[in-house]
């Protein structure tokens, strides 16, 4: 019997297809499967990425590995040096406080366009809204994994950015939100996904109802609560 997760991901899966980027061959398979573990905190800032043990693991040669890890570099969440290779990348606090206030008005636009949007299939918004749900089941869920988490979410924002029909908006957005994967581990705790989720139904509501204006203020006010986390946590460092 499929889960509601399962179930919500095959049924949406042609509404999403559209936003979804699919990694290209094998190196961006190489690049999402290490970026994931970066989220998951199996990596950390500082953690080096040896070319060799990496394509050990994923049963290749070294090649597609160095150019996963390039494709990462590009995405500022890896460092790659002359003499030392890769490790994944560490971010410091003024260039923290800058990526999060961009990454909020951003957001905040994204999420704004979405809830602007004249054509509104409503299969489309039902899905939203159901999204959101299906997030916050996850988010109450204890024995959930992550991972089941991060693919609710992705789906949502997935969904979204098709009814935005705002291409370099959403991949801008996804583009800054992968840069902090290496904060996803030491922020990824139970309450906060709860939070998180709350978040994310308040905008699929929004969305749902044509509000633009409170769509676009709790896309922005979601990721500068999570800036004061990263705040608070460098304050405890």
């Amino acid at each position: 019997m499929p889960t509601r997760l399962e179930a919500f991901l095959t049924s949406t899966a042609p509404l999403a297809a559209l936003a979804e980027s699919m990694p290209e061959g094998l190196p961006g398979q190489i690049a999402s499967a290490l970026r994931e573990r970066i989220q998951a905190g199996e990596f950390k800032p500082g953690d080096p990425l040896k070319a060799a043990p990496l394509a050990v693991a994923f049963g290749c040669s070294r090649g597609p590995v160095r150019e996963a890890l390039r494709r990462l570099e590009r995405e500022k969440l890896v460092v790659i040096a002359p003499r030392t290779g890769a490790a994944v990348a560490q971010m410091n606090a003024q260039a923290l406080e800058a990526h999060f206030r961009l990454r909020a008005e951003v957001g905040a636009l994204f999420v704004r366009l979405a809830a602007e949007r004249v054509q509104r299939p409503p299969a489309l918004v039902a899905a939203i809204l159901e999204g959101a749900e299906v997030l916050a089941e996850v988010a109450a869920d204890e024995s959930a994994q992550v991972g089941d988490y991060i693919r609710a979410r992705r789906r949502l924002t997935d969904l979204i950015a098709t009814l935005a029909a705002a291409p370099y908006v959403a991949e801008l957005s996804q583009e800054l939100e992968r840069e902090l994967a290496i904060l996803w581990a030491p922020m990824n705790s139970a309450a906060r996904r709860r939070r998180s989720a709350g978040g994310w139904r308040k905008i699929a509501r929004a969305i749902a109802s044509g509000d633009p204006e409170a769509a676009e203020a709790e896309g922005r006010r979601m990721v500068l609560e999570s800036l004061d986390e990263v705040r608070r946590m460098e304050a405890l460092d």
